[in-house]
């Protein structure tokens, strides 16, 4: 047994780093096991084997690392003994270590019997785990435990190939390298000071021109803390081909390299802004918000990072901006840094670095308002209120010049001034929202008059052109649905109100013939979700109606009166306007003559409420002489009956008479030839049982029948 003993603590060390993770997995359950059957015998052998033991616990294969702490779990049972057993072993651990750290590639392997592939990486392995044991007794041992061995913890520290890790080929072992700095400021800093031209080398000179890929938010957490402990280190020396500064730009085009989104921006937004000031004039600033930019908008960065990555931008040129000494050069920071993020967002002009990808649009282009209109220096929010300005008239030029119905582009032309206008009003819609739930309220943005003005200049386009321009009518429309201008502002309001009093009153012949009539009656609507404005919602919608019926010849009348009627708010205005309920009624008999089928009127009429009982009853008559009749519209029928019956079956119960004649012609109908009448039939006839109230048609066609035979009663 003593021999076997041995013999597992001779070969031990090297089989826990093996290349076959079998090997490596074999290692560790054996060294338990002799634990486990030898415990008295092999406790003096622990300090050669605690190294490459704790060592397994790091292994990258999580199976080689479970059964290594499995091992160590069946003896160290609690937190308290675990930290005794590495504060006893801390110089065991230490020794192993810095052997470790002292390996290469050739020491390592042999490359007679070694693929180049499998001695890196057993190298790493090796690298990665003695970093792991180092890290682990710093996170885990306060400094007055540590003093023992303090000779120890600075041999290691102070080998250069410990902070060379930093940027070797291996993401795990950068990781390490970078958390074990981290934690060095706290609890070895006299060691770091003595390597201040090793650690600046490695990472700013060679550091920050590496590859990162997946820990480049370890690097950056890790630069960001060594800088706020010595921030000397940017410092420019004599020598230098590059300021240290300048350095950064390369690194920041690179994004967060496939690391962990959240501590990659927070820790980079956390460096940039504790960059010493002196380093970072005008020039400087903007080409670190430059680079900055260029990361974001990587084709590699995940879109999901847009978010947390923009807000880090935010934060960080807010933080230039105001470290500038002079208002000139604040308002040329802010022209280069954040105006076009605004620019861009209303007006995009292709890909660029300034594109924000997925809905979080708004809520960055908010706050980028908010940092130069609200909270920036007096030139600063001088300068926005410049270009916004000059955007409105932009904006204004683009709605003026769009293109006329006449041309092949009307279309594409009028879909961005549209989606234009959408982004204009969604932004305004945010920055209100956030207003509102705070003290400052709603109003008294700087956005009022663009706003005032964008709104005046649609309706001065629609006026020109006939109504013809939708574009303008879906921003009208898009304003209204978002902000909260209609009803607070009074001006757009009034100008709003007077422009569709007009075009309803003078120009329905214009309006049926437009592409905007939808929009211009959704722009209606919106007076009827303010409680202020009923009485103005009530004028306009009257107006509109009774122009529409003038136009009633106009094939467009049924779906723009269906439009009208999609509000729960016309069903009372509906319903006392008897030549509404004619057109309804005569429409939907006429569609059943005609074949056209175009239900959509009678269906808004329907949601709406907008129908009296008498003009269902009108209806449902006339559906049945269609029924009655042995012709093609009997299908057509069922379908205008179908309707009917799913919004109005509960009304028409009411008449005992016409609905027992309904149920009675559904049953004749349940029994006809044509499969298709049949099938629907017998559909109408268990709808209308579900909403008899209590009542049973069915049974009293019956009895009727019965007491008053007829030859159609045998039928």
């Amino acid at each position: 047994m003593l021999t076997k003993v041995y013999e597992q603590v001779k070969i031990y060390p090297a089989t826990s780093i093996d290349n076959s993770r079998r090997v490596r997995e074999l290692a560790h359950s054996l060294q338990y096991e002799f634990m486990k059957a030898a415990r008295k015998r092999m406790e003096r052998h622990v300090p050669k084997v605690v190294g490459p033991w704790l060592a397994g616990l790091y292994d990258r294969d999580r199976i080689v690392a479970r059964v290594a702490n499995d091992g160590l779990s069946s003896f160290l049972n609690s937190p308290e003994k675990t930290t005794l057993f590495w504060k006893k072993c801390q110089s065991q651990i230490l020794q192993f270590a810095t052997g470790a750290i002292r390996e290469t590639k050739d020491t390592l392997s042999d490359e007679r019997s070694t693929t180049p592939e499998d001695a890196e990486s057993k190298y790493f392995r090796v690298l990665g785990a003695a970093l792991s044991l180092v890290l682990a007794l710093l996170q885990k041992l306060s400094g007055e435990d540590m003093s023992r061995a303090q000779e120890s913890y600075d041999e290691f520290l102070n080998e250069d190939i410990v902070w060379k890790c930093i940027n070797v080929g291996d993401s795990s072992v950068r990781k390490s390298a970078c958390e074990l700095l981290e934690i060095s400021l706290d609890k070895r800093k006299t060691v770091l000071e003595e390597k201040m031209s090793r650690l600046k080398k490695a990472l700013i000179s060679e550091g920050l021109k590496a590859n990162h890929t997946g820990s480049a938010a370890q690097f950056v957490k890790a630069l960001s803390a060594f800088t706020s402990v010595f921030p000397g280190v940017w410092q420019s020396s004599p020598g230098d081909k590059k300021t240290p500064v300048s350095r950064l730009n390369h690194f920041l085009e690179k994004g967060s390299q496939g690391s962990d989104a959240a501590m990659f921006w927070d820790s980079l937004q956390a460096l940039l802004k504790s960059l010493p000031k002196e380093e970072l004039p005008l020039d400087v600033t903007t080409a670190l918000a430059k680079s900055m930019r260029t990361g974001i908008s990587n084709r590699e960065e995940p879109r999901a990072n847009a978010l947390i990555a923009w807000r880090s931008y935010l934060q960080v040129t807010r933080s230039f901006m105001t470290l500038l000494p002079s208002g000139s050069d604040q308002v040329s920071f802010a022209g280069e840094a954040l105006f076009p993020l605004v620019e861009h967002f209303l007006h995009p002009t292709g890909a660029s670095s300034w594109s924000i990808v997925g809905p979080s649009a708004p809520t960055i282009v908010e706050a980028c308002y908010a940092i130069t209109t609200e909270s920036a220096p007096e030139a600063v929010v001088s300068a926005a209120n410049e270009r916004w300005t000059q955007l409105t008239k932009d904006f204004c030029t683009r709605i003026a010049n769009s293109l006329p119905e006449v041309s092949r582009e009307f279309q594409k032309s009028q879909e961005a001034i549209a989606e234009e206008g959408n982004r204009w009003f969604s932004l305004i819609g945010q920055i209100q929202k956030t207003k509102s739930a705070s003290a400052t309220g709603v109003s008294g943005t700087a956005l009022d008059s663009p706003a005032s003005e964008t709104i005046s200049c649609c309706i001065d386009v629609l006026s020109r052109r006939n109504l013809k321009p939708f574009g303008a009518a879906k921003a009208i429309r898009r304003m209204g649905e978002s902000t909260m201008y209609l009803g607070f502002n009074e001006s757009i309001t009034t100008a709003l109100y007077d422009f569709l009093l007009q075009a309803g009153r003078e120009q329905m012949d214009l309006v049926l013939k437009s592409h905007s009539r939808l929009d211009l009656i959704g722009c209606l609507q919106l007076y009827a979700g303010k409680p202020t404005l009923q009485q103005k919602y009530q004028v306009l919608w009257k107006t509109w109606a009774s122009q529409l019926l003038q136009e009633s010849t106009s094939p467009d009348v049924p779906h723009t009166l269906a439009a009208l009627l999609s509000n729960t708010q016309a069903s009372s205005l509906a319903q006392g306007n008897d030549a509404i309920q004619k057109y309804i009624v005569d429409n939907t008999l006429e569609s059943l003559s005609t074949g056209t089928e175009r239900w959509d009127l009678l269906e808004s009429a329907l949601t709406a409420g907008a129908l009296t009982l008498a003009s269902i009853k009108a209806l449902a008559s006339g559906i049945l002489k269609h029924l009655q009749a042995d012709n093609r519209s009997v299908m057509r029928a069922l379908s205008g009956l179908t309707i009917l019956s799913k919004k109005g079956a509960s009304l028409l119960s009411q008449d005992e008479d016409l609905y027992l004649s309904l149920v009675t012609q559904l049953l004749s109908l349940a029994e006809a030839g044509d499969q298709n009448v049949s099938s629907k039939a017998r559909e109408l006839h268990q709808l209308l049982d579900l909403h008899a109230d209590g009542k049973k048609p069915t049974t009293s066609i019956v009895r009727t029948n019965l007491d008053i035979a007829s030859p159609q009663s045998l039928e």
